[in-house]
């Protein structure tokens, strides 16, 4: 949305989520629908007659739909006393969740897992045995010792970083 309302941005079809498309209309940045243009209009399930973000459908249609499912495990339960919350994902003084997050990314095959769906490199080294090999010997992902020597972290880029953002902003347009 940022890119959007500087104008860095402009497309003809987005797919924000619900919460977003008001936050989008608030904003003026959707383009009122022409139901002349949309013929299949009609194959929209009642179900989704009426959304609070926008009522009428007057700028959007619903494309896609799903739910999020949030688990714990008894342990978690039993250190919370018997009582589910969303304390635990929400309060800060519990949202145990970050670090739970982060421990369980650094367990081997979970953080193996993860490498082998994003094709990143994993800086978890008891993940190694997991990594698919073609990942391992991809130089892309993991360059080879005299490669790997000449690469550094960068810190902080200051008016550089900016430069650098705005350029991939521009070319993501």
């Amino acid at each position: 949305m940022a890119r959007t309302i500087t104008g860095a941005a402009i497309y003809d079809l987005a797919l924000p989520s619900d919460y977003m498309v008001a936050l989008m209309i608030e904003e003026d940045l959707l383009t009122p629908l022409d139901y002349d243009a949309l013929p299949n209009f009609s194959n929209l399930d009642d179900a989704w007659d009426n959304p609070p973000f926008d009522p009428e459908h007057r700028h959007h249609v619903a494309c896609q739909w799903g739910t999020t499912g949030i688990g714990m495990t008894y342990d978690v339960l039993d250190a919370l006393g018997g009582e589910s919350s969303w304390a635990v994902i929400f309060d800060a003084d519990t949202v145990c969740s970050a670090h739970a997050m982060i421990s369980f990314l650094r367990d081997a095959e979970n953080g193996a897992a993860l490498t082998n769906y994003t094709y990143y490199g994993s800086p978890n080294e008891a993940a190694t045995p997991y990594i698919l090999d073609q990942i391992l010997e991809d130089p892309g992902i993991y360059p080879p010792p005299e490669v790997y020597e000449l690469l550094e972290l960068i810190p902080q880029m200051g008016d550089l970083g900016r430069i650098v953002h705005d350029m991939l902003t521009e070319a993501n347009s």
